[in-house]
């Protein structure tokens, strides 16, 4: 994910010029690449990537371990899976799980990162409540979270409709983010944004 940012940055791509979008573990991705440091995986060889002028979540994936430990009556059934899953990707050790986890970030953390110009100032969340995969407690971590960051603006929207997979068959949902960010501009809540002939909406 940073390395693909980090090309597009060669090709162009600037600070403040883009939306980045994630759908289901793509906006775990998205937010994990902007909200922490690379260095915060690990990563020594690999820059920050290029600043979004906002973070847009849809059915997404915040708290792995939640997603084991606790799913709900509603999903439940889908713990083995996620299980499977989440070992696969990061180990059985459960206690680094966190570390992957949006929800789990440190406020102050992300407050550094937006006070330095690294992260961005508006983050959109939405979710289907008919989403047959990822549990609604999934974005309610996440605003728990999100709500204590310093100079932060986050958006719920409930524009998402259907199962997981539905936001995709639905053009709205996603460009309904790019009217967000535009809203916000106009009450002088944000930056303005670069010139749309150099804009890039960005979907992991």
């Amino acid at each position: 994910m940073l390395a693909g940012l980090a090309r597009l940055r060669t090709l162009g791509l600037e600070d403040n010029s883009y939306i980045l979008s994630g759908h289901s573990c793509g906006a775990c991705l998205a937010l994990e690449a902007i909200l922490q440091s690379p260095s915060h995986y690990g990563l020594t060889d690999v820059a920050d990537a290029p600043v979004p002028a906002a973070l847009l979540g849809v059915n997404g994936l915040y708290h792995l371990p939640a997603l084991v430990e606790k799913l709900g009556p509603s999903h439940e059934h889908l713990r083995a899976a996620y299980l499977a899953m989440l070992t696969n990707a990061f180990g059985p050790e459960r206690s680094t799980w966190p570390d992957a986890s949006p929800a789990c970030f440190a406020p102050a953390t992300i407050s550094q990162r937006i006070r330095a110009g690294l992260a961005p100032r508006l983050i959109v969340l939405d979710q289907s409540l008919k989403d047959q995969l990822v549990p609604p407690s999934q974005i309610g971590y996440l605003e728990a979270t999100l709500h204590q960051v310093e100079g932060l603006r986050v958006v719920r929207r409930h524009r998402a409709k259907g199962l997981h997979a539905a936001p995709w068959h639905r053009g709205d949902t996603l460009w309904g983010a790019c009217r967000m960010y535009w809203l916000c501009w106009r009450a002088q809540l944000l930056p303005a944004p670069r010139a749309v002939s150099k804009s890039v909406y960005g979907l992991v």
